[in-house]
């Protein structure tokens, strides 16, 4: 006969599957110089979230320094954008990290520039919508 505490833990365990954490992205980092006309790549850095969350895409600018990314206002500004990088759907493997290849337009003037990825999102059972962003001030040379 089952024991009380192994029927608990057969019944949490069943439970488990329903759980709905999931990735979602915390950091960006890039390197520190990125030659222009050239790929380089991104590494996006996950972490768990409790709910339900789904990073639907990833939209590359790139900003001058000053004025890129989010205003005090919650705004954000990505300045020309240089990339697009669906995520929904995809096979994408986001637990922890995973990388993005990105190219770095061929007419980049060379210099200090704010590389954004603005990435729209869906959190929660309510189903709420937003906008975060991640920055990086990254050299160009040509």
């Amino acid at each position: 006969m089952p024991s009380i505490k192994s029927l608990a833990v057969t019944a949490l365990a069943g439970l488990l599957p329903l759980a709905s954490a999931s990735p979602m992205i915390s950091a960006l980092n890039t390197p520190a110089t990125v030659v222009a006309g050239e790929n380089f790549t991104a590494t996006l850095n996950t972490s768990i979230y409790i709910q339900n969350w789904e990073d639907f895409s990833i939209i590359w600018g790139l900003a001058p320094t000053q004025y890129g990314g989010q205003g005090s206002d919650g705004t954000i500004y990505v300045g020309t954008q240089i990339g697009y990088t669906p995520l929904y759907g995809t096979d994408t493997a986001k637990l922890n990290s995973f990388t993005v290849d990105v190219t770095m337009p061929e007419n980049q003037p060379a210099g200090d520039w704010l590389l954004v990825g603005a990435v729209p999102y869906l959190v929660g059972a309510s189903g709420s919508t937003s906008l975060r962003s991640f920055n990086t001030t990254i050299k160009v040379t040509a």
